[in-house]
């Protein structure tokens, strides 16, 4: 937590720092040996743990942890964390203060957005959607917008009304505040269905560029892919993806002998 955010709480944090620092010694005291009243120093807590959370990449149930408890400990026998139901409750909060910072900031401007779809080890499908837009000192920004749990079909029809969903619906988007450029998605061929439909709406629909660049470069090398003797693609583009026998492909090998012919020996002519 920052100075200004402090001063919200009515502390001065600089002087709170200063001062653990000299009698203390250590800021970790901070968390449970502190002369901030206890509804401030909860909401440090609180902040804290997301930010931690947030920025290292971790499951919220990790502070329900025994071994992230124990650590707390060390810092002092009164330590725990908050309660994983406060969390959840302050990413939301979060959650809806950034969609509307990213309204605010982007109103009377243009956005690119970036949406996909996956499937987790679970079984359960989600739909990630990213906005992105050049500020007025030419320096781009990207917010996400949201990772919403996708219990509707796979077809183009279902992920539109889903995109619709969470675009106007819980992102709160006005075509009237906010022109959209694009929307970019990967290359499958539900995906390539959502862009037409996305263009009868007047939404411009872009193909990752990276995507198309994999599967480029996969169609470069797999020979499974292509029937010779019928001229015609085996694989579309999502079996294209999953696809791994790189190690055995007949174009990788003869182009993995010919680099270590010529690395092995340096009295072969170029």
């Amino acid at each position: 937590m920052d100075a200004k955010h402090g001063a919200t709480l009515g502390i001065d944090i600089d002087s709170t720092i200063k001062k653990r620092k000299t009698s203390d010694g250590d800021l970790a005291t901070m968390w449970t040996n502190s002369s901030l009243s206890m509804a401030a120093r909860e909401e440090m807590q609180l902040e804290s743990t997301s930010l931690f959370l947030a920025m290292a990449n971790v499951p919220t149930d990790v502070i329900e942890s025994k071994y992230f408890k124990a650590m707390l400990k060390s810092f002092g026998a009164n330590a725990d964390p908050p309660s994983i139901n406060k969390v959840k409750d302050h990413f939301r909060i979060l959650e809806e203060n950034i969609r509307q910072a990213q309204l605010v900031t982007t109103t009377g401007g243009f956005v690119t957005i970036t949406c996909d779809h996956w499937t987790s080890v679970a079984k359960q499908s989600y739909c990630g959607m990213t906005a992105h837009w050049i500020d007025e000192d030419f320096k781009l920004h990207a917010c996400t917008m949201g990772c919403w749990l996708h219990e509707g079909g796979s077809t183009a029809e279902d992920l539109r009304e889903a995109f619709l969903i969470n675009l106007f619906e819980d992102c709160n988007f006005d075509l009237g505040k906010v022109s959209i450029v694009a929307c970019v998605t990967d290359t499958t061929g539900n995906m390539s269905k959502f862009g037409r439909l996305l263009e009868d709406l007047g939404v411009s629909h872009i193909f990752c560029a990276d995507h198309v660049l994999q599967l480029t470069a996969k169609k470069a090398y797999v020979d499974s892919w292509f029937n010779a003797a019928t001229n015609e693609v085996t694989l579309d583009d999502a079996e294209m993806l999953v696809l791994d026998e790189v190690q055995d492909l007949d174009t990788m090998k003869k182009a993995r002998y010919l680099v270590e012919h010529f690395s092995k020996s340096n009295q072969q002519p170029l």
